[in-house]
């Protein structure tokens, strides 16, 4: 099963190259705070979460498997205003449209992947020390795997 989880990742890190050209991979991807700084101003992280079996097909096991990507931004407020941070946060939610979208169009370009589904989103999460923002996307991948 590890096979198709790390097809997955890879799978939906190209997707994330293809959207994105100006955002890098996190180098933390389980605590993503720790890459607050300039340096990483437009980062993501991709994390496989729980999963659990569900009917199928004879002599194949079928998974739903929760995926979570995170998007982190830096932004720059002037003493007046949060301008800045309202765009960054507005952008983030374009963001997420673009990647739902891509999501349902391709199922992320691997075969075993039946259907991606359950898209949810939390709210922005900002860290006004680091003056970052991130914001978390989970989905649901349904895939067969042989048993």
């Amino acid at each position: 099963m590890s096979s198709i989880v790390a097809d997955i990742c890879t799978e939906l890190d190209n997707t994330m190259k293809d959207l994105f050209p100006n955002k890098v991979r996190s180098k933390y991807q389980w605590d993503i705070t720790q890459n607050a700084h300039k340096k990483n101003e437009q980062i993501y992280s991709i994390r496989p979460l729980s999963l659990e079996r569900v009917a199928g097909v004879t002599k194949n096991v079928t998974i739903d498997h929760t995926f979570s990507v995170t998007l982190m931004n830096s932004y720059n407020d002037s003493p007046s205003n949060d301008n800045d941070l309202n765009d960054v946060i507005l952008g983030l939610y374009d963001d997420v449209s673009e990647l739902w979208n891509a999501a349902f169009r391709s199922n992320f370009g691997i075969q075993r992947v039946l259907v991606v589904s359950d898209f949810s989103c939390l709210e922005p999460n900002i860290d006004f020390q680091n003056k970052t923002v991130s914001i978390e996307i989970s989905f649901t991948i349904k895939y067969r795997t042989e048993a």
